[in-house]
């Protein structure tokens, strides 16, 4: 049986998600995670079933910039 490769969303879904996701963090004044949770954040978006390569599966955004940043959440609820 062939594994099937997973694929991230389309250019213009990933286009959307960017944007809100530099508006909704610009706006609140581009805080950033402790150093921990970045850290807790990394080990479970690398761990997902998921991810691909180094962007999440579901949105498209680059795993260590969406984990840094304070206003991103995990599409999966797998973060706190």
């Amino acid at each position: 049986m062939e594994q099937q490769q997973k694929k991230l969303p389309s250019n213009w879904q990933m286009l959307k998600s960017f944007v809100k996701a530099v508006f909704k963090h610009v706006s609140t004044g581009g805080k950033k995670v402790s150093k921990g949770e970045y850290v807790e954040r990394l080990s479970i978006c690398y761990s997902c079933e998921h991810r691909v390569a180094s962007r999440c599966g579901a949105c498209g955004c680059f795993i260590e910039t969406k984990a840094a940043w304070k206003t991103s959440g995990c599409p999966h609820k797998k973060w706190q």
